[in-house]
């Protein structure tokens, strides 16, 4: 998996770095400006837009790389060249000295590229003013925008909008992926993203583990390499049962979707536990599935389950509190969701479960708000995890796992998954993956990709609904094979 570091983790790796190869942080400077102009070498017709910081030298290198071979770069200096320091201030003179042509004003011409080398990876506060005016009128020119190492105005550690930010066309970004660039609002506004890693990646760059990394990047391969193809000599009870608890009187269908899913997704055989006002009828929608009512008593089952889904149209009643009570005391590993979340405060939550809130139940179950929730996904799920001993997937754009140790972020997904029932449907196939003898984190990181790659890949885009995500499972499992040579 792809490592993902914090912006004060990002400027170890690149003291590190230049150490490694054995030059000054002015001289990384400019390598990270020619793996840039790599990318842009025959456009010729360029604006940089610089700020401050180290992302303003940035600017500046890339500048007089299109200068010096024989192309228009012109810099809107947003911010003075002599108010710079350090390494900035050096390709800022350097540019200038070899003729450089720079403005203070909005330009009145077009260009065939803009740059925006405004702000990097350490901005924590609001973009205002000049800054600000900058951000809006580069968001409101028809050229495509290219972002160095991160779109102005997007936070490196959380992904959040500081004030106003710039909607790229492509980001390139140095040296390692930050976890802003995947998570909140980073990816609506990196478009394509790039990673230069100017050889940090190189295996022999040992170096590099000196700093632990602040999370990581899931990787599809993740469903080929585990995905694997079943036993010839197998039955139903190879793969596992899973016991599905929900659907409160008038609310049966999120419990049949993730009774789908989860049988869709490889395990053997579902039961579905709900109100006796549908119990008797809920195989007629879906008749691969068993169904018993529950009358308040602990259930005698008709299977043992490997694991349980609950909480999907379980509502707030007294028979949804006994109802969760009852699936906690088999002590099997469990999927927590939906109304679930929001009764389990008193209650002890069995070992190896995954809880699937969104942010208005992270905000709910930590007693905060919503917007204090997506300040810090990354945090709140690490709180989360640890709080219930769970493992914990903050649903969202970059969907967040943890164990209460580790951080990963799911890179696929769509708005397409935004729609009724989703939630039941990854709750499903996690359940489904457990049941087939996964562990907590590996089934919730398997069924979160699973999930995410379905929404964003179906060629039903934006008509997506939750049924067509079980529906279309099957084109993304790719069990890895090994060739005799």
């Amino acid at each position: 998996m792809e490592k993902l570091y914090s912006s004060k983790q990002c400027r170890q790796l690149d003291q590190l770095l230049a150490d490694h190869l054995g030059i000054s942080s002015f001289n990384l400077m400019q390598q990270a400006g020619a793996a840039v102009y790599q990318h842009i070498q025959h456009i010729p017709n360029v604006l940089i837009v610089a700020g401050v910081g180290n992302n303003a030298g940035d600017g500046y290198i890339i500048a007089e790389l299109i200068r010096s071979n024989g192309y228009q770069a012109t810099v809107w200096a947003v911010s003075p060249p002599d108010q710079l320091s350090d390494d900035a201030l050096k390709a800022a003179q350097q540019y200038l000295a070899q003729g450089g042509t720079v403005i203070d004003k909005k330009p009145r011409k077009s260009f065939q590229l803009i740059i925006d080398a405004l702000f990097g990876t350490g901005l924590n506060r609001p973009i205002t003013g000049v800054f600000s005016e900058a951000v809006d009128w580069i968001n409101q020119q028809s050229a495509p925008v290219l972002a160095v190492d991160i779109p102005s105005g997007l936070n490196a550690d959380t992904g959040v909008i500081e004030g106003t930010a710039v909607r790229a066309h492509q980001t390139i970004t140095m040296i390692c992926h930050k976890p802003g660039l995947h998570t909140m609002h980073g990816k609506d506004l990196c478009g394509e993203l790039m990673l230069e890693s100017l050889n940090m990646n190189d295996e022999k760059n040992h170096w590099s583990a000196k700093v632990t990394p602040q999370a990581a990047l899931l990787d599809e391969k993740l469903l080929s390499e585990h995905l694997t193809q079943n036993p010839h000599a197998c039955h139903k009870g190879s793969f596992g049962h899973v016991l599905i608890a929900g659907g409160q009187a008038g609310m049966p269908g999120a419990i049949l979707l993730t009774a789908e899913a989860a049988l869709r997704s490889g395990c053997g055989s579902t039961t579905l536990l709900s109100h006796p006002d549908h119990a008797a009828s809920l195989p007629l929608r879906l008749p691969e599935a068993m169904s018993q009512a529950f009358d308040g008593k602990q259930p005698k089952l008709l299977k043992t389950p490997q694991a349980v889904a609950v909480g999907m149209g379980l509502g707030s009643s007294h028979w949804s509190q006994q109802l969760l009570e009852s699936m906690f005391a088999l002590n099997k590993p469990c999927v927590i969701d939906a109304d679930a979340l929001r009764l389990i405060s008193q209650h002890k939550i069995p070992a190896n479960s995954v809880m699937t809130p969104h942010p208005g139940e992270a905000a709910f179950l930590l007693d905060t708000d919503i917007a204090s929730i997506q300040k810090n996904r990354l945090a709140t799920c690490l709180t989360l995890s640890n709080r219930y001993q769970a493992v914990v997937v903050l649903k969202g754009s970059g969907t967040i796992i943890s164990d209460g140790q580790q951080l990963f972020i799911c890179p696929y997904g769509s708005a397409n998954l935004a729609t009724a029932g989703s939630g039941d449907v990854l709750s499903g196939i996690i359940a489904g993956l457990m049941a087939q003898g996964h562990h907590a984190l590996l089934a919730a990181q398997l069924g979160v990709i699973w999930h995410a790659i379905t929404g964003e890949r179906s060629h039903k885009k934006r008509s997506l609904i939750a049924s067509d995500i079980s529906h279309e499972l099957h084109l993304y499992i790719q069990p890895h094979h090994t060739t005799l040579i």
